[in-house]
């Protein structure tokens, strides 16, 4: 089963999958929001000063009103008993992007990696590739146009960074570097 579930997750990235392909599972599920969520929680903390209880705070607010704002659209078509494979798929896919990221910095030279727009267009790709991919989900989940699709998981996605943005907002100010 596990096999089966990331084959489909992976051809979810490459949009050949829809999330009723996924097998369902509970223990897969929270499995995969624990990680998605664990990864959101480590990414934050590499962020120097930040307390872990606010870290915790603004992650765990975040996945709420993601979960929240997913079930709604879905309640909304009267699509909800779609919401765990759809929160699969969307933690899933997630989570290998996370992975295929990780490793293409790996096997990429620390001098090419230093480079601005070499940064650039990598962050730029993987979170235009994660949009797409999401919107993927939400169109065949709740079978609307692609269109439609990409301005609702832009508009969850941003409402969803809500916490973490109020919350961890003067932090994240400090991170970025001045030019």
């Amino acid at each position: 089963m596990i096999y089966q579930v990331l084959r489909n997750l992976f051809n979810l990235c490459l949009l050949r999958a829809s999330p009723a392909e996924l097998p369902y599972s509970l223990v897969i599920l929270v499995i995969l929001v624990s990680i998605g969520t664990g990864l959101n929680v480590f990414t934050l903390l590499q962020l120097k000063g930040i307390p872990l209880s606010e870290v915790l705070l603004a992650t765990s607010l975040s996945l709420v009103l993601l979960v929240t704002l997913i079930y709604f659209l879905l309640a909304r078509r009267k699509m909800v008993s779609r919401l765990p494979k759809v929160l699969m798929a969307w933690f899933g896919t997630e989570i290998l992007l996370a992975a295929l990221l990780k490793i293409i910095l790996i096997i990429t030279p620390e001098s090419i990696q230093a480079m601005k727009g070499v940064q650039i267009i990598l962050q730029l790709g993987f979170f235009t590739w994660n949009v797409v991919i999401k919107a993927f989900i939400v169109r065949h989940s709740c079978e609307i146009k692609m269109v439609s699709a990409l301005l609702l998981t832009f508009g969850i996605l941003v409402l969803s960074s809500l916490p973490i943005q109020f919350i961890l907002g003067p932090y994240l100010a400090e991170a970025i570097p001045s030019s």
